[in-house]
């Protein structure tokens, strides 16, 4: 048993956003972070790290490694993995294992998930360090020709979601999802953003940043077809779409509540005179959202 992995991390470069995404339920939200740059991991002994609840201390790392196998009498073929695993026996990921007949161990296979699958209680959860998410190999006469090998990641460029749970400062279980891209054949890996549902052990679905992912919420919930973007310390909203009074709020990058307004018309723009910076814009028509982020200087 593995009590705290632990691979080399090394804090990544770039700023990470934190947004918090008020839903309707008052007492739920999604804590969102939004990498940027994405982190990527393509050398061999390389690892990065995901501090989902963003207190200091890494709670899933990432690792790609790379060695020779004998896989026959005389014959060797290389071979490059691409790992997750739990910085901490309370963490765990989503996904499910095989053991060999032979005595040769259990492989930990952390699942794919696409967006909109509900990450709760009914998937399976490992704690196990070193779970497998992609592995490619090619022969040594042949070193250039790679092939996927095994684990659910397959190598495409179009993103999933890892689905994780963990035990927060709070002492209480959360749901949350790190997406990412295995691409080039298991030679990259790309962490692009993450979050968790704050609620404590209240589902959350992948690649919902709202926050609250009971069915009856996230059905009614679709998105808004808006533009925002902003200038100096003006805003301007612009809605795509036909649709009844909305409500706009901004947020800070705390998840303070700056603003909120109603808008009628299609177009609006608005002075906000608050510090130079990034700020969360929510906009609430009928049964849909819309949020992005806006910086002002």
């Amino acid at each position: 048993m593995i009590n705290n992995l632990k691979f080399s991390l090394e804090k990544y470069s770039g700023m990470a956003g934190v947004f918090l995404l008020i839903a309707n339920d008052s007492q739920s939200q999604a804590v969102y972070t939004n990498i940027e740059p994405d982190i990527e991991i393509q050398f061999d002994g390389q690892t990065a790290g995901v501090d989902i609840d963003n207190n200091g201390a890494f709670d899933f790392g990432f690792l790609k490694s790379s060695d020779t196998n004998e896989w026959g009498i005389g014959q060797y073929r290389l071979r490059k993995t691409i790992w997750a695993g739990p910085q901490f026996i309370t963490n765990e990921i989503a996904g499910d294992f095989f053991t060999y007949s032979a005595g040769g161990g259990t492989t930990y296979l952390p699942c794919a998930l696409n967006s909109g699958n509900l990450i709760n209680e009914d998937l399976s959860f490992q704690y196990w360090g070193y779970q497998l998410m992609g592995v490619a190999v090619a022969n040594t006469n042949t070193p250039s020709d790679w092939a996927f090998h095994g684990g659910h990641w397959v190598a495409t460029e179009d993103p999933l979601f890892l689905g994780v749970r963990f035990i927060g400062e709070d002492e209480c279980l959360h749901y949350g999802w790190i997406r990412c891209s295995v691409i080039d054949t298991v030679n990259v890996l790309v962490i692009h953003d993450f979050a968790y549902e704050s609620k404590c052990e209240t589902s959350i679905k992948a690649g919902d940043k709202i926050g609250d992912t009971s069915v009856s919420v996230i059905e009614a919930t679709q998105t808004l077809d808006a533009d925002v973007y902003s200038f100096g310390q003006r805003v301007y909203i612009n809605l795509n779409e036909l649709v009844g009074e909305s409500e706009i709020f901004i947020f800070d990058l705390q998840g303070k509540l700056i603003l909120s307004r109603f808008m009628t018309d299609s177009f609006f723009s608005f002075e906000l005179l608050q510090p130079s910076g990034q700020y969360i814009v929510k906009i609430v028509s009928e049964n849909k959202i819309y949020s992005t982020e806006i910086f002002l200087f």
